[in-house]
């Protein structure tokens, strides 16, 4: 999941796009949640990547 080159970030993005978005195009309000669980997706990544980055 976590990937050194600038292509391959992209890729995983787009991976964990695709997680999220079938649960948020099931529910009525599809904007709301699909931002409601992007940001819960972004907020489960960052912790796991922050100790993963270059220094």
């Amino acid at each position: 999941m976590f990937k050194d080159t600038s292509p391959i970030s992209i890729i995983t993005v787009a991976e964990l796009t695709r997680a999220y978005g079938p649960a948020a195009t099931a529910t009525v309000t599809v904007t709301c949640r699909f931002l409601e669980l992007g940001l819960l997706t972004a907020a489960h990544y960052l912790p796991l990547s922050l100790p993963q980055r270059r220094k």
